[in-house]
């Protein structure tokens, strides 16, 4: 059997793509239903497998709590916080710290809140640019 060259191997893909087509899956995944089915079928999944093992409190993810809840309580960061990142962070902890309690509860609440936003503005730019079809 001879091997395959460039030409051949093209024309392999485009006749796998033309029968996907035929099959209609397609068509399928165009439905915003089925897209968005998807995307939560994942989403949940994901929280589902992942839930409750999240890093050590006291060991690797201390700094992330304790800045923002030194923050909510009125010190200053870079003045009463040795603090060598950017500040957007710690003082948007901070604000959810303030308006929900201070607890690690808090942070993932308002992160899967920020997750879901970016997710449903990335699937509209997607729609927007018309990627699906």
């Amino acid at each position: 059997m001879p091997p395959h060259d460039a030409v051949t191997v093209n024309q392999d893909i485009a006749v796998s793509n033309r029968s996907i087509k035929r099959v209609g899956l397609g068509r399928v995944m165009q439905s915003p239903v089925v897209c968005l089915s998807v995307i939560g079928l994942v989403a949940v999944t994901m929280l589902s497998w992942s839930w409750g093992t999240w890093p050590d409190v006291l060991i690797d993810f201390g700094r992330e709590l304790y800045v923002p809840w030194q923050l909510a309580t009125g010190k200053i960061l870079y003045a009463d916080i040795a603090y060598f990142n950017g500040p957007f962070s710690p003082y948007l902890n901070s604000l959810w710290f303030r308006l929900f309690g201070v607890s690690l509860r808090t942070l993932v609440t308002c992160n899967l809140a920020i997750l879901a936003l970016l997710t449903v503005l990335l699937y509209q730019m997607v729609l927007w640019l018309d990627v699906c079809s």
